[in-house]
C-alpha cells in the first residue's frame, strides 16, 4: 500500500470524509427507513443543536413511525421558536393530534397553521374542522 494513499496531509484516509448527517438522515426517511433517520438526526442534532429544524424532522419521522406522541413532544419543544414561524410546526402537530383523534387541538393547531398562512391548510379546515 502507497503510504500516500493511507494519509493525506498527515490524517488517516477516513478523517477526511465527515458525513453529512443530515443529508444522510433525509434519504433514510426518503426510504421510509424512519428509525435510521431518527439516529442519523440526532446525530445531526448534537452537532448543530442551533438547527431546530431538525426537531421538526425527527417528529415527521416518529409521525410515520405511528408515534404521534412522540412526534407532539419534539414539536412543542420548538412551537414558539422564532426561526420557525412558517406555519409548518402547527401544521405538523395538527396532523399528529388528528392522529390521536384530538379534533380540539388538532384544529387549533390547524388554524394557526393557516393564519401562518401554510399551503394546504384552508381546504384542510374546511373539510375537518367546520
Amino acid at each position: 500500500t502507497n503510504i500516500n494513499s493511507t494519509f493525506i496531509d498527515g490524517l488517516p484516509a477516513e478523517s477526511t470524509v465527515k458525513i453529512n448527517y443530515m443529508l444522510e438522515a433525509k434519504k433514510m426517511g426518503d426510504a421510509q427507513q424512519f428509525k435510521k433517520a431518527i439516529e442519523l438526526y440526532n446525530k445531526a442534532f448534537q452537532e448543530t443543536p442551533e438547527k431546530v429544524v431538525i426537531l421538526q424532522d425527527i417528529a415527521v419521522c416518529y409521525y410515520h413511525l405511528d408515534n404521534p406522541q412522540i412526534a407532539i413532544n419534539y414539536l412543542k419543544k420548538i412551537e414558539n421558536n422564532p426561526s420557525l414561524n412558517d406555519g409548518k410546526t402547527e401544521y405538523l402537530l395538527s396532523g399528529c393530534y388528528f392522529k390521536l383523534k384530538d379534533k380540539t387541538n388538532a384544529c387549533n393547531y390547524l388554524n394557526i397553521a393557516f393564519n401562518k398562512k401554510y399551503p394546504n391548510t384552508e381546504q384542510l379546515l374546511n373539510q375537518f374542522c367546520k
